[in-house]
């Protein structure tokens, strides 16, 4: 399909919405959009057929982030790593005197 206007081979079907859309539908119209020029026109139903009139999917993927843990779950990792650590030297030191006593 090609537009009228700057015969780009780049014309889809356009979102219409309301009391227009019934008419369009009802006179066998089809709602166009160049993604071009931006041009906006209609045409037949019957010359659209045959046609590719949904634009071709994006050839970028979507960049999603890794998923990572919320804040909580991080200050919580990180408290029971200190405290392990902290437990750590306490096993490794030497007995208090409280200890040696008993």
């Amino acid at each position: 399909m090609k537009c009228p206007r700057c015969w780009a081979h780049k014309v889809y079907l356009r979102e219409v919405s309301g009391w227009k859309k019934c008419v369009l539908s009802l006179l066998l119209i089809r709602p166009l959009k160049c993604h071009h020029c931006y041009h906006k026109f209609h045409l037949p139903w019957l010359l659209t057929l045959g046609e590719r009139l949904t634009p071709p999917p994006s050839k970028r993927t979507a960049v999603v982030p890794p998923a990572s843990h919320s804040y909580a779950a991080r200050y919580a990792a990180a408290m029971q790593h200190r405290a392990s650590v902290a437990g750590e030297k306490r096993a490794g030191a030497k007995p208090s005197r409280g200890a040696d006593a008993a």
